[in-house]
């Protein structure tokens, strides 16, 4: 009893991670209509920056507020990068057929990881922070980093969710997601609700990157590729353009690849999530919770 409820803390940790990505995912294609793909690549750029600013502000400034300076330092960046890409290379050729656009993401997503190996490391490096205190609970082993996970992505979850559908902004955003010509006609300025939403979905990959780093307790330039991949299918799954269909569809994922991973075989729990996908859309053919913003 006590391996299976571990388990499924395990996999529950894993998909709060899935999730954190399949929001940013969901929120870019419901914008642009486009599996931006060097989504994926924001984890690992706000890992990095993280990193590199917590190590500065770390000596100068209390724990807490030069975490908090880091973390928004990381958004910042990501954000920048996120925004740019979109603005020189895909805004272009928005009216183009969409895979040109998936293309040029993918290409995107290769550039930025090989500048950070090329320009920082190929190595494994230690995350700047650390949290190795556990606690025993009935057998099962709970961990600070979990407890950080879990909490920091529900919390994240419910961000952005109340940004969505309580504020003026996430008005603009779905109206823009629903009908772009319609939004223009309304008066909503396109053009920068689509920046707005590409820094949204970075600081949101940015989290999860942190997060992962705290988690694994080190960071590596191609760190966000395996579990952005598993954010684009938690993203598939929910119904791509749904914020709640991403939350359930990350969750699910995380503990059936966690229970997969500990009764069957860790080797292949990577195929089992693209087994899980074909099966599901073979059922659901539009996910979970239907496309929907």
């Amino acid at each position: 009893m006590e391996h299976l409820v571990q388990t499924l803390l395990n996999g529950l940790t894993t998909g709060a991670l899935y999730c954190c990505i399949a929001i940013g995912f969901t929120l870019i294609f419901g914008i642009i209509q486009l599996i931006y793909f060097a989504q994926c690549e924001m984890a690992m750029i706000g890992a990095f920056a993280f990193a590199g600013a917590y190590g500065v502000a770390r000596p100068l400034l209390p724990p807490p507020l030069a975490l908090l300076l880091a973390i928004a330092f990381a958004g910042l960046c990501a954000a920048g990068i996120s925004c740019l890409g979109q603005r020189l290379l895909l805004h272009p050729i928005r009216n183009a057929p969409k895979v040109k656009g998936l293309i040029v993401s993918l290409g995107l997503s290769i550039v930025l990881q090989n500048a950070v190996l090329l320009c920082i490391s190929p190595n494994d490096l230690p995350f700047p922070v650390q949290t190795d205190q556990k606690w025993m609970l009935g057998g099962v082993a709970v961990t600070q980093s979990q407890l950080w996970v879990l909490t920091v992505s529900v919390v994240t979850w419910l961000l952005v969710w109340a940004l969505l559908y309580r504020t003026r902004l996430g008005r603009s955003i779905r109206a823009v997601a629903q009908s772009r010509e319609g939004a223009l006609l309304m008066g909503i300025p396109v053009n920068r609700v689509v920046t707005i939403t590409c820094a949204l979905a970075a600081f949101t990959a940015t989290i999860a990157g942190v997060l992962m780093g705290v988690y694994n307790g080190q960071m590596r330039f191609d760190m966000g590729f395996v579990p952005g991949i598993k954010g684009f299918t938690a993203a598939i799954l929910g119904g791509v353009g749904n914020i709640r269909g991403a939350l359930l569809a990350g969750v699910l994922l995380g503990v059936v690849e966690g229970l997969f991973a500990g009764y069957l075989s860790s080797n292949y729990k990577d195929v089992f999530a693209f087994v899980l996908l074909i099966v599901i859309l073979q059922v659901r053919p539009h996910g979970l919770l239907g496309e929907k913003a």
